[in-house]
């Protein structure tokens, strides 16, 4: 559904209010593009919600550099984000659960390769280099630090 505005002496400026409702796709075409690939490697069938949304936030780290929100995942499988995180915990998951590990992940890979602890932190969307932190002992047992000295 495209509307069209028209000013008689200046331009006609067109738009796609069923985009608009989804700014996910203007705001990060290369997004865009990892979320579909994402969606592909999934293949056929309904793979489970869990699976889904665990691409989703894999393709926003490596593209987007930070997990997903809840909000935009809803938005982007058209589900409200009540049903998403029921469907979920019906199948013993949560969205924050699947996130961590996303993090989880993507952090041990970050201090494998050699980048900091705050750039690590940074690129995966902790506000402060303490929550991170504090969220790596939780998820490794050892601080970041100490995981990246051992050369894990």
């Amino acid at each position: 559904e495209a509307s069209r505005v028209t000013a008689a002496s200046r331009a006609i400026i067109e738009f796609d209010s069923f985009l608009l409702r989804r700014p996910w796709k203007q705001a990060n075409a290369g997004l865009a593009s990892a979320i579909s690939r994402a969606m592909e490697t999934l293949g056929g069938g309904e793979p489970p919600l869990a699976e889904v949304v665990r691409h989703l936030q894999d393709a926003a780290i490596r593209e987007m550099q930070s997990p997903l929100s809840l909000k935009c995942i809803s938005e982007i499988l058209s589900t409200p984000t009540r049903t998403l995180q029921q469907g979920l915990l019906q199948s013993g998951q949560s969205f924050y659960g699947l996130r961590d590990r996303a993090r989880h992940a993507a952090a041990k890979a970050d201090l494998r390769a050699g980048h900091s602890v705050a750039d690590t932190a940074h690129r995966l969307g902790y506000a402060q280099h303490q929550s991170f932190s504090e969220a790596f002992s939780r998820w490794q047992g050892s601080s970041p630090s100490v995981f990246a000295s051992c050369g894990r």
